[in-house]
């Protein structure tokens, strides 16, 4: 018969490094899902991808929410990425926060971090801040300028003018 040949196999090694691989450093207004969703990457130690890694996604530092809310596997080129990332109500700069950790340990950059931007959103609010209930004769100013302050729809203070 023929002969057998066999030859050396390669398999890949244990998780060694996770890193972000999309959706880091995104800005949008309070209570909106962000444009791209954060994915990451899971490799060994010879930048080989490796599917089968749990991994879960947890929203930090804010009432934000993520889908899915269980722990999700990397694919076969070694990602995995949430379906959404809904900012919290609460705006400011780099003010939310999501991780992703992998399972195992050893792994260099775990969990990383993807941080966010949440804007103010359109002024829903107005109440007079200082100078209400002044009396002038016509053409003079009042002794204390008028300003109002604006807030959005959640509460947070949009400035005073």
């Amino acid at each position: 018969g023929s002969p057998v040949r066999s030859g050396p196999t390669a398999t890949v090694g244990s998780p060694a490094i996770i890193t972000a691989n999309a959706g880091t450093a995104q800005t949008d207004t309070v209570n909106q899902i962000l444009p791209v969703n954060p994915q990451v990457r899971v490799a060994d130690k010879f930048n080989n991808p490796i599917q089968g890694v749990p991994l879960t996604f947890q929203v930090m530092g804010s009432n934000g929410t993520v889908l899915p809310a269980t722990a999700i596997q990397t694919l076969a080129n070694g990602t995995a990425a949430v379906t959404s990332w809904r900012l919290g109500t609460t705006s400011g700069t780099s003010r939310d926060t999501l991780t992703a950790t992998a399972t195992g340990t050893g792994i260099t950059g775990n969990p990383i971090r993807f941080v966010a931007s949440a804007l103010a959103g359109p002024p829903t609010q107005i109440a007079v801040w200082t100078g209400n209930n002044q009396q002038a004769i016509t053409g003079n100013s009042v002794s204390t300028a008028p300003t109002g302050m604006y807030g959005h729809l959640y509460g947070g203070s949009g400035g005073r003018q």
